[in-house]
């Protein structure tokens, strides 16, 4: 399994990022081996419709699971159609303790996306 976490920068001290699509890095974590990657958005800087280009972007990295503490209609679609979980973030943190609460099982699913009610 692969969950993603967007990042305002390429560190896991770096803020989690409260825009989706416009994020410009996310963190690609295989759960189960741990191995890490961060991924350069390269659709951040876009006019418009960049969370379903984000969404594909995480689809082709084989995310199974988001972290994010909200996301637009257009991108909760594509999230629903690709069966990617999506966990919700409330408030101000890095990207290593949003990681560390996933983990723990301290994040709840959002209601109404990818699914979920």
């Amino acid at each position: 399994m692969y969950l993603a976490i967007p990042s305002s920068g390429p560190t896991v001290d770096d803020p989690v990022d409260t825009r989706l699509g416009r994020a410009p890095y996310f963190l690609i974590v295989h759960t189960e081996t741990n191995e890490t990657e961060f991924v350069s958005n390269p659709y951040a800087a876009d006019s418009g419709g960049v969370g379903p280009r984000v969404v594909q972007m995480l689809v082709q990295k084989g995310v199974t699971d988001l972290i994010a503490p909200q996301i637009g209609g257009h991108a909760d679609n594509a999230l629903v159609a690709a069966g990617i979980r999506v966990y919700l973030w409330e408030g101000a943190g890095t990207v290593s303790s949003a990681l560390e609460m996933y983990r723990a099982g301290r994040l709840s699913l959002m209601a109404g996306k990818s699914g979920s009610s």
